[in-house]
């Protein structure tokens, strides 16, 4: 992942966690996202001397379905206007931009949604680095055939 930020000008950068679901929290015990930003934001700090915060700005709403199951048009429905981002505070300039994190991407639903709550409060979002990427069940199953 950190390969992955070569991408983006890392000045004035705010990571931000997909937060993960109410229920796969009390299950875990723990955000993988907000794990992976703050091991990411520490290694950014003693390679490239740049100091890039995790702020945990995005929380659900409400409760959504469970995403593993759906197809991908599916994932993309289940989460509109789902989460919610709140301000980032005065700590932050206001040309603060955002990098987002995430633990697996499959359709980019959550990526998605995360994004549009960011824009809303007038946050610019540069992208966004994932630790894995997976395909949706549906295609597992119809590639697992194929090969």
């Amino acid at each position: 992942m950190y390969e992955a930020l070569a991408n983006f000008e890392l000045e004035n950068c705010i990571l931000v966690p997909i937060p993960s679901k109410q229920e796969s929290f009390a299950t875990r015990g723990f955000e993988p996202a907000t794990l992976l930003a703050k091991a990411l934001a520490r290694r950014v700090a003693r390679q490239a001397n740049i100091l890039l915060p995790v702020v945990k700005t995005l929380r659900y709403k409400s409760s959504v379905a469970d995403q593993a199951s759906l197809s991908g048009k599916d994932r993309r429905t289940n989460l509109i206007g789902s989460m919610a981002a709140a301000k980032l505070g005065s700590n932050f300039a206001a040309t603060a931009k955002v990098i987002l994190v995430d633990d697996i991407v499959t359709t980019g639903a959550s990526l998605t949604e995360a994004k549009r709550c960011l824009e809303e409060i007038g946050v610019q979002v540069l992208g966004f680095v994932t630790f894995a990427e997976t395909l949706p069940r549906n295609f597992q199953k119809i590639h697992a055939k194929a090969n």
